[in-house]
């Protein structure tokens, strides 16, 4: 397995606070859209 880089941290991170975040929300939190 690779490792995970910061956009993965950040995701699982976020994930574990909220999993019910939308794909549009989590890509905003983290920078990516």
């Amino acid at each position: 397995m690779d490792k995970l880089d910061r956009y993965d941290l950040n995701i699982l991170a976020e994930l574990q606070r909220n999993a019910a975040l939308s794909n549009q929300e989590l890509a905003e939190r983290i920078g990516l859209s």
